[in-house]
């Protein structure tokens, strides 16, 4: 009852919008280490966890969704606050079904 054969495309539409309206978590990440246990254990507020990158220049981040990298780019800031500028897209834009962002925000 109910099932039909071959593709509704007012549904798949309909579908298509609900879904780009979805909210989807971002985490910025600037920095990955692998530290031994004990020392995470061992943790305490006011130490300091040194990481390899220089502070010099713009920081490298990567932008991801659900521990999944989307994204490459540079710690910066617009509007007085801190921003990402994408310099590299790291999954592949070949999805049946584009979407139009709005342009791009200024970058300072």
């Amino acid at each position: 009852m109910g099932e039909r054969f071959g593709r509704d495309s007012v549904w798949e539409n309909h579908l298509i919008s609900e879904i780009m309206e979805t909210d989807a978590e971002l985490q910025a990440v600037l920095e990955e280490q692998t530290i031994p246990l004990s020392q995470l254990l061992n943790m305490k507020p006011g130490m300091q966890i040194l990481f390899p990158q220089k502070t010099q220049g713009s920081l490298p981040v990567t932008l991801q969704s659900s521990q999944t990298p989307l994204f490459e780019g540079h710690l910066g800031q617009s509007g007085g606050k801190a921003a990402v500028k994408i310099d590299q897209r790291l999954v592949p834009d070949d999805s049946p079904h584009t979407h139009s962002p709005s342009e791009p925000h200024a970058y300072d």
